[in-house]
């Protein structure tokens, strides 16, 4: 009897202390576990430390079409989720959703992401999301940028106000079945591109330039990095 009642003590405590390590995970990282940063920046806002689908910051990560929540091989206007009609070559006739203009049949005026299309919000939940390009911006004015290497992995450091930082990777883009440009890095945002319904915006990364993206095709793979409000 008090060996069946020592095995339950050390049990217990054993459980007792899994639970502990867990609260001491969650008290560091609270937005379901997921490593962030706070830079300091004016809004307060939080960036992940790496971008959807990767497992350390230098990991490129998955690639996606814009609003779409699952990956793919092959990226392009023939078997994306809001295009209803291609052309002959497969160039865009017809969009579904996310337009202002008319020009490609959808004026429903949505410029940013609704939930349901943020795969961010679908996969990590917990408060996560794709950043607006308000978000972008903010980074982009508020930190110190470099670009260098990191683990032998190319790519941009922001450093925040206060004096914290994160690391993008040099990413490439996806288009068909193809990995094109890996000596840049592109990262979508949840904000529809204000020239063209067929395209979004997002950040630019590279030695040369670190900007907002511009005419980044809906279609096309490009990574993200999640944020934390």
């Amino acid at each position: 009897m008090i060996k069946k009642f020592y095995l339950y003590t050390l049990i217990l405590s054993a459980l007792f202390l899994v639970a502990a390590c867990d609260e001491d995970e969650n008290e560091e990282y609270p937005y379901g576990g997921y490593e962030y940063v706070d830079l300091g920046l004016p809004s307060g806002l939080k960036w992940a430390t790496m971008n959807v689908g990767a497992t350390k910051p230098i990991d490129v990560g998955n690639f996606y079409s814009w609003g779409e929540l699952a990956t793919k091989s092959q990226c392009d206007f023939t078997d994306y989720k809001f295009c209803s009609q291609v052309d002959e070559i497969g160039a865009v006739k017809t969009l579904t959703k996310y337009g202002t203009t008319g020009e490609f049949g959808i004026k429903d005026n949505l410029t940013q992401l609704e939930d349901c299309d943020d795969v961010v919000r679908q996969l990590w939940g917990n408060g996560w999301r794709m950043p607006t390009l308000d978000d972008i911006n903010e980074l982009l004015e508020n930190c110190e940028i470099t670009f260098g290497v990191l683990n032998g992995k190319q790519g941009t450091t922001f450093v925040g106000p206060n004096g914290t930082s994160i690391f993008m990777p040099l990413t490439g883009t996806r288009f068909q079945g193809n990995t094109e440009y890996e000596m840049r890095g592109y990262y979508w945002s949840s904000t529809l591109d204000d020239e063209t319904d067929k395209c979004a915006k997002g950040l630019f990364v590279s030695a040369k330039f670190n900007m907002v993206g511009k005419l980044f095709t809906r279609c096309s793979g490009r990574c993200i990095r999640p944020v934390h409000d």
